[in-house]
Formats: structure tokens, sequence, C-alpha cells
């Protein structure tokens, strides 16, 4: 620890909903929020805070107490204390003592994997009114977002814990189950990410363009711009990373009630153009889906998120301390899946959209150092938070002049190409599947 305390943008932390006067002590403090790749499935965020100083006493600094932090006025943590250290460092003779608290706090989604559910019959419904179903029998704050386009089965009394429960409803749809900063329990289905437009998600409308009439112009509707992090706030070398172990061009899930002695209805479906350059890439599962739309709706976007390598970029840490305090409210006001832009990244690049989606983040708040947040950053092309029309074509097209179905178009690229006759993407030319 440093030997005089640093001035922090933390405004509020307190413990047990007592005030920790920041003035009065050293502390450092970090937290982690959402999850660290979009393959990932997401855990409960966490938190760890020293706090240092002579004739320092905690008594709200007890195992099960909250702890909750913001930062420039906004929620930036909220959990419960899982363990607490008390230390007296070494100091010099005829110093006072000093005390030294650790302590660990974690995310409210914890708190699910104590929380009992199960003991009703669940009906088969949309996978939104189950995580609903779940998160109300536990009584925790919650945010479900998206999840409409899919039906899981109905389920027997059969009793287990909330954590175990959303889960599995995240591994069958492909959710994120991570906890807010505000301290709410969050289910984000990746429908809650996609474009908004006159449909629900690009993704389940698979017609091909020749099937619908009109012009590009009458189904855009605005998109919030993605936050611009100013360049000499960013602190790294880019990490472009991309690997063949993230493809996976052929499908197979099982859905429905298997019938009396026999299994589960299987749909399968591949992307051929995939299998010939990269050697067929299979993953299979056995999901509680509810039926067949579902099953596809699931597996196209399986295909269409996973058929072509994708790249990430790791290790973005944003120095917090040089941002205006507008941009700075507005990074901290960012949630899991909102777009964030980086001005001037060095070329060469990947070619890659204009943004990428925010799949979590750690805050640091030290002595000496400041404030510094480093991101996960997630191709959009994985969200379906993908490219809008507008600007693409200057006079009005026709859908029949573009060739490839909707979930082909994932980048101004892919759109430049539907229109100039290609057929570009994995389902222009692919497989559609069998049941």
């Amino acid at each position: 620890m440093a030997d005089t305390p640093t001035p922090s943008d933390v405004t509020s932390l307190q413990i047990a909903g007592v005030d920790v006067d920041l003035a009065s002590v050293l502390y450092a403090l970090t937290y982690n929020h959402g999850r660290a790749d979009v393959a990932d499935q997401g855990s409960a965020s966490s938190c760890t805070l020293t706090l240092q100083a002579p004739g320092l006493v905690l008594d709200s600094a007890q195992v099960g107490n909250t702890l909750t932090v913001e930062v420039v006025g906004l929620p930036a943590f909220a959990g419960d204390i899982t363990d607490v250290v008390l230390t007296h460092p070494t100091v010099a003779a005829g110093d006072p003592v000093v005390a030294q608290y650790d302590l660990t706090a974690a995310g409210v989604l914890a708190r699910s994997g104590v929380a009992p559910v199960g003991v009703d019959t669940w009906p088969t419904e949309t996978a939104h009114d189950r995580a609903l179903r779940v998160l109300a029998d536990t009584a925790l704050p919650a945010v479900v977002q998206g999840g409409g386009a899919l039906s899981v089965l109905a389920r027997d009394p059969d009793p287990t814990d909330a954590l175990t429960a959303l889960g599995e409803l995240a591994a069958d749809t492909g959710a994120a189950l991570v906890d807010t900063p505000a301290g709410a329990v969050l289910l984000q289905y990746l429908d809650a990410r996609s474009i908004g437009t006159v449909f629900t998600s690009w993704a389940q409308v698979v017609g091909s363009w020749a099937a619908f009439v009109g012009s590009w112009a009458l189904v855009v509707e605005p998109v919030a711009t993605p936050l611009l992090i100013p360049a000499g706030a960013v602190a790294f070398e880019p990490e472009w990373s991309s690997r063949l172990g993230g493809v996976v061009n052929d499908v197979s899930l099982s859905y429905g009630i298997a019938p009396d002695a026999g299994t589960q209805p299987t749909y399968t479906a591949d992307d051929p153009v995939s299998v010939a350059a990269r050697g067929r890439r299979h993953y299979g599962a056995s999901t509680k889906l509810a039926d067949l739309e579902s099953a596809v709706w699931r597996t196209q976007l399986i295909l269409s998120r996973q058929a072509e390598p994708r790249w990430t970029l790791g290790g973005v840490s944003v120095l917090m301390y040089l941002l205006n305090e507008w941009t700075k409210a507005a990074v901290v006001a960012l949630q899991i899946g909102d777009r964030v832009a980086l001005e001037s990244l060095p070329d060469p690049a990947p070619t890659a959209p204009g943004f990428l989606v925010v799949e979590g983040w750690q805050d640091s708040h030290t002595p000496g150092s400041g404030y510094v947040r480093t991101f996960s950053l997630s191709d959009p092309r994985m969200s379906f938070a993908v490219v809008t029309w507008q600007g693409l074509v200057t006079n009005p097209v026709t859908w029949a002049q573009a060739q490839g179905t909707w979930v082909d178009l994932m980048t101004a690229t892919d759109l430049t190409r539907a229109y100039a006759g290609y057929g570009y993407g994995p389902y222009g030319s692919g497989n559609y599947g069998t049941s």
C-alpha cells in the first residue's frame, strides 16, 4: 500500500449499509463483471478490497454482510462478503499499530446457488418465461433479456438450486448468465443483442431476400451509436487473436420428448463451405428445447456465429483518469452486451466491424495507479450485433436484387457481396438441416 491516500473516482463504499470513510484509509479495490469470452457462460461477479489505517476498526466487516461500491455516482459492484482477513503489517518502532482488512465478495448471482427452486411442475414455455419463473422463486433482483424465440420442455417437480436451473437453461440456449453492477441477476439471450428492426432479430427470419417486397429503408430502425473511447486513454498493444478451436460447422441438437424406449428427435445442419475449407468440426448436444422450431433457431445461431473463425481483441485497458467526466460516466454505465468503438486502432488489423461488444471487465482502483478498466470485447458477429443498412446503399434497392438469407449478412462486406449477387454466407448455399 502507498504511504498516502490516492484520489479516486470511488464515490461510495458501504459495508452492511455503513459508509466507509475513504478519506481516512488507504485502500485498493478490484472487481470483475461479466465473462472473459463470448463463448463462456458467465459467472458471479467478484470483488477484492483492502483497507488499511492506524487503529482501523471495522465491526461491519463480517462474512455475509453486503458490500456495495459506487463510482462517479453510478453502481459499480454489489454483493456479499465471503472472506475476511485481519492482519497488522509491520511498522517502524514508535509508529501506531496499523490494521489491515482484506475482504473478498461475490455478486448476487452466487446467492442463487443456495436458493431452492423446482418443487412445482413447470409447464412448456418460452426460455424467457422459464427464467422469470426460476428467478421469481428466489426473490433475488433479476433482469431477463430476450429468449422469447425458444421454447423449453415442461418439467416435473425436481428440487434443485436456482443457479443449476439457470445454468442448464443458459447452456441449452447460449445465453450469458452474470450479474449486474447494481446487484441483479442477469440472464441475457443472444436475441437481446440483435439490432432492432421490424423483426425480433435477423436470425429468426430465414427466408430469402426475394421473398420480401420493398426497399432497404423500409426495415431500418436507428441503432444506438457505440461509445467511442479515445485513443489517448487506451494503454495497450492490440492483441488480435483467432483460433480454429472455436469453429463449428456441423451441428446436431436433440430436442423434445423421447418416445417410449426411444431417443429424442435430432435436428442436424452444416455449413458445407466451412466444412470444405476446414474439415468437419462437429458439435452435438442433448437439450431441453421443446420443439423443432427452437432446435432450428438454436442451430442456426451456432452456425452463423461459429462456422467461420472470429477475431477477439484482448488486453484493452482504459486509463479512466484520462477521460473527461462525461465519457468516464458513460464507460462506468456500460452493461454486458453494449457496444464500444476504440479510436485509432493501428493497422494492419483484421477486417472487422467498427465496433466491439462488451462481454465483461475488470476495474482496479489502486494507490498510485489510479482507476483502470480492462475490457473483454468480442466480435459483434458472435452476438448478431451487426451493421445497419444506413449508408450502405444510397439509392433504394429491392430485396430481390440481393442473394442470400438474413442470417448471412453480418458486416458491411457481407451486405455488399449479397447486393452484388455473390450469395455470401453459410446459408446462401448451405444444407439447411434435417430432423
